[in-house]
């Protein structure tokens, strides 16, 4: 019986991970920008989840861009003195969308007249807006980055030059993957990988497998090879944590399925985070050090919160006669029924 579970637990674990690497993910916006004499233009490509977000009823996707252009967008920029830069929307443009009932694909196009303080800029996107990726073109070593909602760019001088080292790019995503363990997602698969057992033999096991799986995926960016075209999406992470904690309750050992499935999920993930940075067009110096960043300051901050959680719980509990029925089956059938209705509510269906 326990051999019919493990063979069925390994595919369905590793169906959801092949699944969701090439599921439908909302791109970030992207927007480019660049210095036409005394003019600053930036073009702007809005994500299609940002679009959606903004639609309401009986309203026209160009007059909800407009609206939202006037009370959200139009602080982004800001000037060599931190002072907001006034542009003119002077076009929006809208295009079919590749599949059917997806939103329309909008683009921006902006103006505003270069003076005393615009030899540099900074621009901070908003929370709730998703991902952005910014281009800069014309100049000499340009500017471009990934930035999640809630984050700033550094001062980017407009004659160019601004181009980040490879170090600065990994350490900014090194701490974009630490705080992405803090998210209930992150939280979720972390808590239903230390109640595996009471061992830290293995919450090793499972953090090497991990890192296994990042390594492998660094190695296939360096080659350019199984880039799959989308990213893994938010939704495959709880689906996954869910189904860690039924096997908590069904089996007592850790074993291959799990590992394995550990593995081609963090190859999956950081494969399908380099197919978007290169999709989006970021400078191909940074994609593996972005990546590398990313999932070492993601791994790495999963495997500090694990080993926390072992000194403070597993060394007093972990050899308790009644923990696995006192303490692992009763939280691992509660955190996977959240799990559980995280990953179905988030459904692309």
């Amino acid at each position: 019986m326990a051999g019919i579970y493990r063979i069925f637990c390994g595919w369905i674990i590793w169906g959801i991970c092949s699944v969701a690497a090439f599921a439908q993910d909302g791109a970030p916006t992207v927007i480019d920008f660049r210095l036409n004499e005394r003019e600053l233009a930036v073009e702007m490509k809005l994500s299609r989840n940002l679009v959606a977000e903004l639609m309401r009823p009986e309203t026209s996707v160009k007059d909800a861009v407009s609206d939202a252009w006037q009370l959200r967008f139009d602080q982004l920029v800001q000037g060599s003195d931190q002072q907001p830069l006034e542009f003119d929307l002077t076009r929006i443009t809208l295009t079919r969308p590749d599949q059917p009932n997806a939103p329309q694909v909008v683009y921006l196009s902006l103006r505003a007249q270069q003076n005393a303080n615009t030899g540099s800029i900074r621009i901070h996107w908003p929370f709730g807006l998703g991902d952005m990726v910014l281009r800069q073109h014309g100049v000499d070593d340009p500017f471009s980055g990934y930035f999640s909602a809630g984050q700033s760019t550094p001062s980017i001088a407009l004659s160019g030059g601004a181009a980040r080292a490879e170090v600065d790019v990994f350490l900014d995503y090194a701490r974009d993957g630490q705080q992405q363990v803090m998210t209930l997602p992150y939280v979720l698969f972390a808590i239903a990988m230390f109640l595996q057992s009471g061992r830290l033999t293995s919450l090793f096991v499972q953090i090497g497998s991990l890192l296994a799986g990042a390594a492998v995926a660094l190695v296939c960016i360096s080659y350019d090879v199984l880039i799959p075209p989308r990213v893994v999406l938010i939704w495959a992470l709880p689906l996954l944590a869910a189904l860690l904690f039924l096997d908590n309750i069904a089996l007592r050992r850790l074993h291959f399925a799990r590992c394995l499935a550990l593995f081609f999920f963090a190859a999956l993930q950081n494969l399908g985070f380099a197919a978007v940075l290169k999709n989006v067009g970021l400078a191909q110096a940074q994609v593996f050090p972005a990546v590398a960043g990313f999932g070492l300051g993601l791994i790495g901050s999963l495997a500090a919160l694990l080993l926390a959680a072992y000194v403070v719980i597993g060394l007093q509990l972990g050899r308790w006669a009644k923990y696995r029925g006192r303490v692992i089956m009763p939280v691992s059938v509660t955190l996977g029924g959240i799990s559980l209705y995280l990953g179905l509510s988030s459904l692309p269906l």
